[in-house]
């Protein structure tokens, strides 16, 4: 799979510091029967956790509405360039960088009462002022003008609001600042 564009993932406010288990290693993909096959996972993606991998970790899976505990992807890694057999890690643009397929990496467990950013690439339909909620829908978030009922969801933090995220000295795209809740 390509990579969505726009996407991003952000902790705004978070007690993460103080709760290292926050932070969970995690290979995503899907599983058929018992066969798991591993997947590119964007920026923020939303998934639930899996069993163990006996090498460390969990597998994640895509979160196909907000029925159970969430996480999502908020890769570590930086752009690579290769030449040859050569590999460099260059620190520009790290912004919105997914996970490849089969590489483990931080998936971030989240919390009722924080706060997270996301890029509109994460969106199907965008938050507004009006449309102030946001549930989950595989994987990503579609704003509502309402609270679902039920499980996990997302309201537009009224302080953050909607800014922007900004890489390098630039504004790159929209940052949505939301609150996950939880009915």
């Amino acid at each position: 799979m390509a990579f969505t564009a726009n996407t991003a993932f952000q902790i705004r406010r978070s007690n993460d510091r103080y709760d290292d288990l926050q932070h969970r290693t995690g290979l995503y993909g899907s599983f058929s029967g018992s066969d798991f096959t591993a997947a590119d996972a964007d920026a923020g993606l939303l998934c639930n956790i899996g069993d163990g991998i006996p090498a460390g970790g969990n597998y994640m899976t895509l979160a196909a509405d907000g029925t159970a505990k969430l996480y999502a992807a908020n890769t570590t890694d930086v752009q690579r360039l290769v030449a040859g057999d050569n590999r460099w890690a260059v620190g520009n643009q790290t912004l919105g960088l997914g996970i490849p397929a089969g590489v483990k990496d931080d998936f971030t467990e989240l919390k009722v009462g924080e706060t997270y950013a996301f890029g509109p690439g994460n969106f199907s339909t965008l938050v507004t002022t009006t449309n102030k909620y946001a549930r989950v829908s595989d994987g990503y978030l579609v704003g509502s003008d309402s609270a679902p009922a039920s499980g996990y969801y997302f309201e537009l933090d009224t302080e953050l609001g909607i800014d922007y995220f900004v890489e390098a000295n630039y504004n790159a795209f929209s940052r949505y600042n939301l609150v996950l809740r939880q009915a």
